[in-house]
């Protein structure tokens, strides 16, 4: 009757009718960017679940979704951070904010005016491929030359400019953008002219600042398309930039930025980027917050002061050469310290001072001061730092997650609004304007079925869509548990075998969270991807990304699966050179030439990537193994295995010098004789030459290795044999490229 009880309890929780959920303007940074969590929604009920397979920001990384929730209407509360963080969700959303006993869960109801709420910075996941932008029609009326069909640099930092200071005659069908920097204009000119074919005019008139102006009815329906026909104060970032590379954000923001002022304000450097639309500048701080730029908000501009002003300039070059000056003019005095106003909350200065080992803490000794109350962010980096610190568990966490903290300046009632979620299996956890989501309960060993009843009675009650639950010794394969069980006898002979088996066990060695990455652009016959790969410390591959499609397709998740598996074989040990054996030569479309010019040809995608894996990362004798080489060190002189250069071309050889019985005629008598038909003399007996020392690359690849890298036929599969540098087919007479 108790698990009857219990499921009944857990009736209400599975329809998912109480679920967490954010508003649809949320930004979430998945792998296709930063995505407004809405645009997921795709018609489903309210209520209801549909599976989305997406990589998302999680608080320990990045994860996988399994799950996309709309939750319909619902009342919702808003959440305004002191730093301009803004969050709406239902009243059973929970934020992590500092507590003062660590890092605690609290739902947006029960937050009150001056916590510490938790954002993660430097999340840094952005799209790999450019946003297309095919579906624009120009309509009947088409006066440019051209049209973008999908992001670039370029344009994007024409988009940012204009949702600086631009704005749209309709009567006249005329765009302008203002700025009173000459090098702005031009490049605004330059753009149009690149981008559209179009010649911008530059309209100077007294008392107002210079415009670039350009009248086409094209260029006015194409803003529309891309930004969006809402008024300047409800302008936002266009989701095709947000869902483009990283370079293509920064150009946004170069353009964005155009206006921004540096000076020096309360001791310290600061940025400050002012702009007309409120719902903008939202999108802004989630911008500089994947990009890890700490910065806070102050009525309608962004102001980001200190180390973060030097390392936004560095991201996002000014245009203008008289900021440039007036920046390097400020950044050159000295911050005061916690100008920025980065503080670690429920942290005292003396408390992390006796953190600080003996020999180190004269270097510290400013945390002693009566006058210091609050440790600042860059502060406890600097002490994390040192080796021989042991910090708080709770404290460690921020140091490692990258978390900063800003005090709940409002909380109310925000109506009701549409809702949305998603799911995230295996750490219950995703990032999206700084809100993490876990949930996950461990129970003793004495736990009861009553108690396990009430605890799923006491979730519903409390709104949670999801519990994962452990009971101690309830299963064989379950977390470590370091109690022993009074009753259990267990001889000491069982009690180390155990202890064998743990110690056999795979240990999985991740990577560092800052490490070292290669990225390969491909392609294979008609396909485009991108590798990815993760480095361990001593330069190792660690950790593989896969992108060959737009994110959700079929072959983008099937190569996702296998990235996955191949990275935890690489972090569980399984070397490099076992994987290359396995995966090249198998052969599947897409297959053919490939646009390396050190391998040409590859049977399949997995071919040509494990393929370029080898040849960075392993050595020329173990390649020399398995027959993979570039077509460098495949390009000989002389047909493999033939030492033309290296033999000897004598007419007979004595195969015993010191004897006069034996001796072996190799004369070849085909030859005409060079010595006339009257000479009866022999030929003198040769000496034997030591063979002239062949190529480097020719000796060292053994006979028998060289057509293991044979490709095949990708006109008929047959598999094709060596001929010179190249390849052809005995079957069909194809060749690998030569005549």
């Amino acid at each position: 009757m108790g698990h009857v009880k219990m499921m009944a309890a857990v009736q209400p929780f599975i329809s998912g009718a109480i679920s967490k959920c954010v508003v649809g303007e949320t930004l979430v940074s998945t792998g296709d960017g930063l995505v407004r969590i809405g645009s997921l929604y795709h018609g489903e009920k309210p209520d209801s679940f549909r599976d989305e397979v997406i990589e998302v920001a999680s608080l320990d990384g990045v994860r996988k979704t399994d799950a996309f929730y709309y939750g319909g209407v619902r009342p919702v509360r808003e959440v305004v951070l002191r730093s301009g963080h803004k969050v709406i969700g239902t009243p059973n959303h929970r934020l992590l904010v500092a507590g003062k006993d660590g890092l605690v869960w609290r739902r947006l109801d029960e937050i009150e005016e001056g916590e510490s709420v938790a954002l993660r910075y430097g999340a840094e996941l952005w799209s790999l491929l450019p946003a297309r932008l095919d579906e624009f029609e120009a309509g009947e009326v088409a006066d440019a030359w051209q049209v973008p069909t999908e992001m670039s640099a370029e344009l994007a930092f024409l988009l940012g400019a204009f949702a600086a200071s631009g704005r749209i005659s309709e009567s006249t069908a005329t765009v302008t953008i203002s700025h009173p920097a000459q090098a702005v204009l031009d490049r605004l000119s330059g753009a149009w002219r690149s981008l559209f074919g179009l010649e911008a005019r530059i309209v100077a008139s007294e008392g107002r600042s210079p415009q670039v102006a350009v009248t086409s009815e094209t260029a006015v329906a194409f803003l529309g398309f891309v930004v969006g026909k809402e008024k300047a104060t409800f302008r936002r970032i266009p989701a095709a930039v947000l869902a483009s590379p990283r370079d293509m954000v920064l150009a946004y923001l170069q353009g964005l930025l155009a206006n921004a002022t540096v000076a020096r304000t309360a001791g310290a450097a600061t940025v400050s980027i002012g702009l007309g639309s409120a719902t903008l500048l939202d999108d802004l701080q989630s911008v500089l917050t994947n990009l890890g730029v700490v910065h806070r908000r102050l009525d309608s501009e962004v102001a980001v002061s200190g180390d973060s002003a030097r390392d936004l300039f560095d991201l996002v070059p000014p245009v203008d050469p008289q900021v440039v000056v007036q920046a390097a003019d400020v950044f050159a005095g000295r911050d005061l310290p916690g100008s920025a106003g980065d503080f670690v909350p429920n942290l005292s200065p003396r408390e992390l001072y006796l953190l600080v080992p003996t020999e180190q803490r004269e270097e510290f000794a400013f945390l002693r001061d009566a006058k210091f109350r609050h440790v600042t962010r860059a502060t406890l980096d600097a002490v994390a730092a040192l080796p021989g610190v042991s910090l708080p568990d709770w404290v460690a966490t921020v140091v490692a997650d990258s978390l900063h903290f800003s005090p709940v300046e409002r909380v109310a009632a925000a109506g009701e609004r549409e809702v949305f979620d998603l799911s995230v299996p295996v750490t219950h956890a995703f990032v999206g304007n700084g809100i993490v989501n876990h949930n996950t309960i461990n129970m003793p060993e004495e736990a009861t079925v009553e108690d396990v009843e009430d605890l799923h009675v006491e979730a519903w009650r409390m709104g949670l869509k999801a519990i994962a639950i452990y009971r101690d010794n309830c299963k064989v394969g379950q977390p470590l548990s370091v109690q022993k069980s009074a009753s259990a006898q267990v001889e000491t002979k069982i009690e180390r075998i155990v202890e064998t088996i743990v110690l056999q066990e795979p240990v999985r060695q991740k990577l560092p969270r800052r490490r070292n990455s290669k990225t390969f652009s491909f392609r294979v016959a008609d396909c485009h991807g991108y590798v990815i790969v993760g480095e361990f410390e001593d330069g190792r591959p660690g950790e593989i990304f896969l992108k060959v499609a737009k994110q959700g397709s079929t072959l983008a998740g099937i190569m996702d699966a296998f990235a996955i598996s191949v990275s935890h074989g690489l972090q569980y040990g399984v070397p490099l050179k076992a994987f290359v054996e396995m995966f090249t030569n198998m052969r599947f479309e897409p297959a053919g030439i490939t646009d390396d010019p050190e391998i040409r040809l590859a049977s399949s995608l997995v071919d040509y990537i494990f393929r370029r894996l080898a040849v960075e990362y392993l050595t020329y004798e173990e390649r020399v193994d398995m027959g993979i080489l570039t077509i460098g060190e495949r390009s000989q002189p002389t047909l493999p295995g033939v030492e033309e250069a290296t033999t000897s071309r004598d007419s007979s050889v004595d195969l015993d010098p010191a004897g006069d019985e034996l001796r072996l005629d190799l004369t070849d008598h085909s030859r005409p004789s060079t010595e006339g038909p009257s000479s009866a003399t022999p030929p003198p007996t040769p000496t034997a030459q030591p063979p002239a020392p062949a190529g480097p690359r020719a000796a060292a690849v053994p006979e028998g290795s060289r057509r293991i890298d044979a490709p095949y036929c990708y006109g008929c599969g047959m598999e094709m044999q060596r001929a010179g540098s190249c390849y052809v087919c005995s079957s069909c007479g194809a060749t690998s490229g030569c005549s």
